[in-house]
């Protein structure tokens, strides 16, 4: 071997050890471009991301909101129900029973011994209208 550095890395070239310097450039130059199509890519997914987060978080506090705003107006509704049942409850009461509300506390549990006997006939006569073969069975 010489001294010469060209030389010997004429020789390299020439027996295939070390590829070209403007083929290195090229590969580089590629290698480069690909890497920072890479990036670009990954910044355009990072922001669409991102974008799709913030769209999705707009979205549903807008619907929350709505929703918030129903259940409130709802719930407004049900307990104005509930209070105009309860005082129904107490009005057929009290014109249901006219003594002391500790004769009817004395009373209750024969009461809805009734009233839950009463209701079980309903339910089995409506059984039995509603399916002519329960009575065959």
């Amino acid at each position: 071997m010489s001294d010469n550095p060209y030389e010997a890395q004429l020789q390299a070239l020439l027996q295939g050890g070390a590829p070209a310097p403007s083929r290195m450039n090229y590969d580089a130059s590629v290698q480069f471009a690909n890497e920072e199509r890479r990036r670009e890519i990954a910044a355009n997914r990072q922001s669409m991301t991102s974008r799709m987060t913030a769209a999705r978080s707009r979205h549903e506090a807008a619907r929350a909101a709505r929703l918030s705003e129903q259940d409130r107006r709802i719930q407004e509704q049900e307990r104005q129900q509930a209070a105009a049942l309860k005082e129904q409850v107490r009005q057929q009461l009290q014109a249901a029973w006219p003594g002391s509300r500790s004769e009817f506390i004395a009373a209750f549990p024969q009461l809805y011994q009734n009233f839950l006997l009463e209701k079980t006939q309903k339910n089995a006569a409506r059984i039995r209208s509603e399916s002519p073969a329960y009575g065959a069975i």
